[in-house]
């Protein structure tokens, strides 16, 4: 919930600091239009897809933890990856008879 509010209210901010600067880039349009487009382009999509960045952004958390777990032990990783392939695909034969 507060990372939520975090980005909703940098989205809020952002695009209140476009408007208050699009006075002062009045004066030099022809420079900053370009960027004043982009960033306006960037904060909509960003709006637009503010369901599926706190989505990802939730998932970090658990994400970053394993990832550390994985990796404090040394200059390795420690992993464990469960047998997702049945027993007799590790048994490669080419003449048969793997039991």
């Amino acid at each position: 919930v507060k990372r939520r509010a975090v980005i909703h209210q940098m989205l809020v901010d952002s695009e209140r600091l476009a408007k208050a600067i699009s006075g002062v880039i009045d004066d030099n349009d022809a420079q900053f239009a370009p960027l004043m487009k982009n960033l306006t382009t960037t904060l909509n999509l960003l709006r637009q897809h503010d369901k599926d960045l706190q989505k990802s952004i939730g998932g970090l958390g658990y994400t970053s933890r394993f990832f550390a777990n994985a990796t404090g032990n040394g200059p390795w990783m420690d992993l464990h990856v469960p047998i997702i392939f049945p027993d007799n695909l590790s048994c490669v034969n080419p003449t048969g008879g793997c039991e």
